[in-house]
């Protein structure tokens, strides 16, 4: 069985309820070892944060993503002003069309 971060940060909020309900301290002093608690446990998260160069690849996976969509943007550009072209060019073609059946009629 594996134990997932999820888990993990649920068995630590349980065992600070258990520990906040049964503790011999006073209020003030629970309170105080708690926010010291959850500054080391603060502290120890950004350490392996950087320690594991997780905000390096999240930033290297957003830069791409982002480039990826620059990208399809720009061909979604490119296409749509070929499409553009193309009909202004096949209504030019049927105006001309038009006149010169209109001219040949008459």
């Amino acid at each position: 069985m594996t134990i997932n971060i999820n888990n993990k940060l649920f068995y630590l909020l349980a065992g600070a309820a258990v520990g906040v309900l049964f503790a011999p301290k006073s209020g003030q002093e629970m309170r105080t070892e708690l926010s010291d608690k959850v500054d080391d446990l603060k502290a120890t998260l950004q350490k392996k944060v950087q320690d594991n160069h997780i905000t390096e690849d999240v930033g290297n996976t957003v830069k791409s993503v982002m480039e990826r969509g620059r990208n399809v943007a720009s061909i979604g550009r490119q296409r749509i002003n070929e499409s553009v072209e193309a009909g202004r060019r096949k209504f030019n073609e049927s105006l001309e069309s038009f006149d010169r059946d209109d001219i040949s009629s008459r």
